[in-house]
């Protein structure tokens, strides 16, 4: 898990250097008005999702996890609270006893026990490596809040630590 300033993203081209730059392109571009849809930025191995939405109360939040993508997440429109942790230990949601791999993620009971919290807001972005439990698009206070946020799906075959290990076995 990484969460960062924008201004510090380019740090980070040893990690994932394909990506990098295709996200940097994109996000001089992004404005809190630009079309919400999906963008495919490296074919599928980089894609950005723009879309509205509504922060939840703690009650209607789940934790969900990937396997095939990595999630880079940012807001364009307002701020939502985020929890991550390590999803060993959480309860699978009942219906996602299996991990979907057509759609890539698993979803999980909330549990904040060794649950690290942080505030995403338009300067931050959050990287969700696979595995990684997070819990996105929370309510800061009871209040719900329309927000539009960006998700960056980038293939894990594209992050250096994931495909090294995948050629070493």
């Amino acid at each position: 898990m990484i969460f960062d300033l924008w201004k510090n993203f380019s740090q980070y081209g040893n990690i994932m250097p394909e990506a990098i730059g295709v996200i940097e392109k994109f996000m001089k571009t992004a404005t809190p008005d630009m079309e919400a849809k999906s963008y495919p930025l490296l074919g599928d191995s980089v894609k950005a999702s723009v879309f509205p939405s509504k922060t939840v109360a703690l009650d209607a939040a789940v934790f969900e996890i990937h396997r095939k993508y990595i999630d880079i997440q940012t807001m364009l429109i307002g701020v939502e609270e985020n929890y991550y942790r390590p999803y060993q230990g959480l309860k699978v949601r009942p219906k996602n006893e299996v991990f979907n791999q057509e759609q890539d993620y698993q979803l999980f009971e909330v549990d904040l026990q060794n649950a690290l919290h942080l505030t995403l807001g338009p300067d931050k972005f959050a990287v969700y490596f696979p595995d990684e439990a997070h819990l996105t698009s929370l309510a800061i206070g009871n209040e719900s809040q329309p927000i539009k946020k960006i998700v960056f799906k980038i293939d894990r075959n594209l992050i250096k630590h994931f495909s090294e290990k995948e050629n070493k076995s």
